[in-house]
């Protein structure tokens, strides 16, 4: 239907199953739906689940996709089974909660507490959700909360891969501004209590509470961090400025990515001394993992460049579109690629690895500035390179092959350092360098130019940003 637009879904049962929310499209000029419809389907394309719930309730299947919690931002949250027999009923969540990587818990924030139900709804507990000590308002605005007076403000509680402790944005009514919240710090706290502590220090800028997400292997934090934003003159209004930070929580270190081509055209409008682009990123579900590859070593996600300028007599300004895309970009920042030209609020990694699965819409600007276009679920194959339209008769594209089955991707090492170039020769751009020693996923392959003369080897591997020859790479 054209007045319809899928919103956001995930991967469930391994990669048998899919639930996704479908909305009515928004018009400009006219009030937001007040419903959407969120549906569970297998990979036959049959519904298993369907249900109109308000616009703003919160839906999180469990990872088998045999449980669902529902978490309305006003009432009662409640988690049922797929017949909708109740197993648990209780207050909290506002919309938002997530579970235990293994399906046996699941947790949603309950005022300043976080609460933990077990999967079949018989124990609760509760951990304080700020830090273990109070301050006073004559202190320094840094930390928080700032005085019992003050209401502790909590973002989406995400469990570490091993459920023992979860990973939470915290911060306090004191610390917003017009621009949003700032100081907001990320804390760990331990299901037995015996953690409580900050993995990232308070950082100024962020424009709400970011919901940090694992890497499956749990040895980094993906956060979208709002940064800024260039305020448009008179005719504009601001489009906000994010970062994508990767965080190590061990010892609290942290890396930005950023695909190259935007770093560049970044480059290029300094050297002109015009605005610098504002730069939107999306694509991580609300459940995550999803903007992780499955190995940890890639994240999937949109980024939209946009630049303001000015009319000749430099009074009004509008946002223009500069470049946008879906990336795939190596956690390292030695390799990165766009796989589509279009914009998408939502991206995934399949649990086979080997497609991704994204939202397209027309452009960032008409999504921003309220004129998107009914959205539609494309799976790009990483081994054929080929998209494919999920519909009437195409919905047997996100079945994964059986392991037994599987050839590609595996996982291999650089025996040299590698240049990786945009075609299976040498004759072709060098896109990026891979040092000696690092390891690559390896999506397809192709002949191509012998580049060692007299070997008789022909083949290229196919590697996020492009081809690297085959003699160097140790499966």
């Amino acid at each position: 239907s054209t007045d319809r637009e899928v919103v956001s879904f995930q991967w469930l049962a391994n990669g048998q199953e899919i639930a996704y929310e479908v909305s009515l499209r928004f018009e400009p000029g006219t009030a937001s739906p007040s419903t959407f419809t969120s549906v569970l389907a297998n990979a036959d394309g049959m519904v298993l689940w369907e249900r109109e719930l308000p616009q703003f309730a919160g839906v999180f299947w469990s990872p088998d996709g045999q449980l669902v919690a529902i978490l309305p931002d006003k009432g009662p949250a409640r988690i049922e089974d797929r017949a909708g027999q109740s197993v648990w009923t209780g207050n909290g969540g506002e919309g938002s909660g997530s579970w235990s990587a293994d399906g046996s818990q699941f947790a949603i924030v309950e005022g300043d507490e976080i609460v933990v139900v077990s999967r079949d709804g018989t124990s609760v507990s509760r951990r304080y959700g700020g830090p273990g000590f109070a301050i006073t308002k004559l202190e320094s605005r840094q930390t928080c909360p700032v005085s019992p007076n003050d209401e502790l403000l909590l973002g989406r509680p995400v469990f570490a891969p091993d459920g023992e402790s979860v990973l939470v944005a915290v911060n306090c009514s004191i610390n917003q501004g017009t621009g949003g919240l700032f100081n907001t710090t990320i804390r760990e706290l331990s299901l037995n209590g015996l953690i409580d502590r900050p993995v990232l220090p308070p950082k100024s800028g962020f424009t709400s509470l970011p919901t940090p997400v694992f890497s499956p292997d749990g040895r980094r934090v993906a956060l979208l961090e709002a940064a800024g934003g260039v305020l448009c003159p008179d005719g504009a209004s601001a489009v906000v400025t994010m970062d994508l930070t990767l965080l190590n929580p061990g010892d609290g270190t942290t890396s930005e990515l950023t695909p190259g081509e935007i770093v560049q055209l970044a480059n290029a409008l300094a050297a002109e001394e015009r605005f610098p682009p504002d730069i939107f990123i999306s694509g991580r579900h609300q459940e995550s993992p999803a903007l992780w590859s499955p190995v940890s070593d890639a994240v999937v996600a949109y980024f939209g460049a946009t630049e303001c300028v000015l009319d000749e007599d430099e009074e009004v300004g509008e946002h223009r579109l500069l470049a946008e895309g879906v990336y795939l970009l190596r956690i390292d920042g030695l390799a990165d690629e766009r796989i589509a030209d279009e914009f998408s609020q939502v991206a995934s990694w399949s649990p086979s690895g080997d497609l991704i699965a994204y939202v397209s819409g027309r452009d960032f600007i008409s999504y921003y500035f309220g004129e998107p276009e009914s959205g539609q679920i494309r799976v790009f194959d990483l081994v054929t390179r080929e998209v494919t339209d999920l519909g009437p008769g195409h919905s047997p594209a996100w079945r994964p092959l059986p392991p037994e089955a599987l050839s590609l991707p595996w996982e291999g090492a650089v025996t040299d350092n590698l240049r990786i170039r945009s075609e299976p020769s040498t004759a072709s751009d060098t896109v990026g360098t891979l040092p000696k020693g690092t390891k690559v996923r390896v999506y397809g392959e192709a002949e191509g130019e012998e580049a060692e003369p007299g070997s008789g080897n022909r083949i290229w591997y196919r590697v996020i940003g492009g081809w690297v020859y085959s003699a160097f790479v140790e499966r």
